[in-house]
């Protein structure tokens, strides 16, 4: 349940999700209900912003990974001038890149679970596929740690940390400035032939 102030953001307020588990374990669940969330910014809300995230690094990882399978198709062309390659060079050189296409889907499936998530992404009737990590883990990575910053987004952004930043040392300075004043008063003390 959140607060009335969460309404200029999403509603409804109440976000509620019934989950079975059947007698297979906690593989096999059954979604009885779940929330649908209606975001008032459409683009802008956490669910978009996480899912735009992935979709960015997954694009990231295709493009390196291709760039890597050119390299090494490059490589084996120029490491095999000799024009008499045997059969089963050729069969080898297919299982390796069969090999690689299974890899690129682990890593990708790996990357997703990696990825930016949203705990708003949990309220859906749609499963929770097994990679993606567990919503307790997503809890734990997005809220646990600053529940604050989770939930007022850019409220907390890098311009008040840097502010926080220049307060500190200002505060260092005059601590500074305030030890040299008392050095210099307790000089006086000890020294009275210093008295003007």
């Amino acid at each position: 349940v959140f607060s009335p102030e969460a309404e200029k953001v999403f509603s409804p307020l109440e976000l509620v999700k019934e989950v079975h588990f059947t007698r297979g374990g906690l593989a096999e669940e059954e979604i009885i209900e779940a929330t649908n969330i209606n975001w008032l910014d459409k683009k802008d809300n956490p669910v978009a912003v996480a899912r735009r995230q992935r979709q960015r690094e997954q694009s990231r990882q295709r493009l390196s990974q291709n760039k890597l399978r050119k390299q090494r198709k490059n490589n084996k062309k120029n490491n095999n001038k000799d024009n008499n390659i045997s059969q089963e060079r050729e069969e080898d050189d297919e299982e390796d890149d069969n090999d690689n296409d299974n890899n690129e889907d682990e890593d990708a499936a790996a990357a997703t679970a990696a990825g930016p998530w949203s705990f708003f992404e949990w309220f859906s009737k749609e499963p929770w596929p097994e990679c993606w990590p567990d919503v307790g883990e997503v809890i734990r990575r997005e809220i646990w740690h600053s529940p604050v910053a989770y939930f007022l987004g850019d409220a907390l952004s890098d311009e008040d940390e840097d502010d926080d930043e220049e307060d500190d040392e200002d505060d260092d300075d005059d601590d500074d400035d305030d030890e040299e004043e008392e050095e210099g008063l307790s000089q006086q003390e000890a020294d009275p032939s210093n008295d003007a």
